[in-house]
């Protein structure tokens, strides 16, 4: 997850389970993705250890966990990935969630671009709009009893929220049938 390729070789070396999945039914390969470092997907490749249909008993794919990285360079991989393997985009998790919702809930602006710029579908505002709300960047601390308590809103990210929410706006803006003053039904 770290995206340490010489930590990952080192251990590589000393014959660790490379196909143990985790917890979350969680590959290398995810994790790798996760980490957003082209670099360490080449390393496995070159090992033949990176499985580019790899998927969480969630239905979650290597698309969904680039767009869970904290990694600003992650749209490389991502492109990387999506065009070299012939990926669906589109694809959705068991909640229905596709990588852009991923990319929108944790605020990666590049990569939502680059989807958005190879994405023939329209995508429902409001869904993107509540993930880019979303504080999925904010950390939950738990207490006894279940008790929730989030830390400090990190203003970074709220500021990259806003920079992503009005780059789509603008994008949408441009749409023939965008209404700035449109509603739903809730």
């Amino acid at each position: 997850m770290g995206g340490h390729s010489d930590l990952v070789e080192f251990f590589i070396e000393r014959y660790c389970n490379t196909s143990q999945i985790n917890f979350y039914s969680e590959s290398l390969s995810l994790l790798a993705c996760q980490s957003g470092e082209l670099a360490l997907v080449h390393k496995l490749e070159s090992l033949n250890l990176f499985l580019p249909d790899s998927v969480t008993n969630f239905g979650r794919g290597i698309l969904h966990y680039i767009c869970r990285s904290m990694n600003n360079k992650s749209v490389e991989l991502f492109k990387y990935l999506f065009n070299w393997y012939q990926l669906s985009i589109g694809v959705k998790d068991q909640y229905g969630r596709t990588p852009l919702h991923y990319a929108s809930w944790f605020s990666l602006l590049s990569v939502v671009e680059y989807i958005v710029s190879v994405q023939c579908i329209h995508v429902r505002a409001g869904i993107v709009y509540s993930k880019l709300m979303a504080q999925s960047d904010a950390p939950v601390i738990e207490i006894i009893n279940n008790t929730r308590i989030k830390t400090n809103i990190d203003y970074m990210k709220r500021n990259q929220r806003v920079t992503m929410f009005s780059s789509l706006l603008k994008k949408a803006s441009t749409c023939p049938n965008f209404h700035i003053n449109a509603t739903t039904n809730d």
